[in-house]
């Protein structure tokens, strides 16, 4: 299954990288993505240095697959972005 096995890679990509995903447990014979979450490690980490201002922000995916990609991301010192959290979930 090629889900679990990027999955995976994302997850040794960085140490501390945080995964899940899950599949539609009510189709028949066929295995149907669901969503899938993942958050690096160093986010993780760096989480106590930003402000308490984030954002949440999201985009529709077209073409092969469709769903959406939802980005939770947080303010720095320097008020620059940086991404938290990364959620795509399939769009009936």
């Amino acid at each position: 299954m090629r889900l679990s096995q990027y999955v995976d890679a994302i997850k040794k990509s960085k140490s501390g990288t945080i995964t899940c995903y899950k599949i539609d447990p009510y189709s028949f014979n066929i295995v149907q993505f669901c969503c899938v979450f993942w958050t690096f490690g160093p986010s993780i980490e760096g989480i106590y240095y930003y402000h308490t201002l984030f954002n949440i922000d999201g985009t529709h995916l077209y073409e092969k697959y469709i769903g959406c990609l939802l980005i939770a991301t947080r303010v720095d010192d320097d008020y620059g972005l940086h991404p938290l959290a990364f959620v795509t979930v399939k769009v009936n």
